[in-house]
């Protein structure tokens, strides 16, 4: 399994908090669908979320985004250093 970058897990996790669903982010970042939904429960498994609403809620209790993206615009107004390289900590 590769390792996630601190930037994809960034523009994930903003797309993920937009709203937009597994094929959605997976276009957007130019990755394959089976890929996005692997980074996705990675990224919950570390929030300890146990569902998209729940990782939504704990991603904007822990401020791990400064401000939520609600057009769905997409990662670049990605604010820089969300993640460190051991999971999901504010830097």
């Amino acid at each position: 399994m590769h390792a996630l970058s601190a930037e994809v897990k960034q523009d994930i996790t903003r797309l993920l908090v937009s709203g937009l669903d597994d094929r959605a982010i997976a276009r957007r970042l130019g990755m394959g669908l089976r890929s996005c939904q692997r980074h996705i429960a990675e990224i919950m498994e570390q929030l300890g979320a146990r569902s998209r609403l729940h990782a939504g809620y704990l991603i904007g209790r822990a401020g791990l985004l400064d401000d939520a993206d609600p057009d769905g615009t997409g990662p670049s107004d990605v604010s820089p250093a969300v993640f460190d390289t051991d999971g999901l900590t504010r830097t």
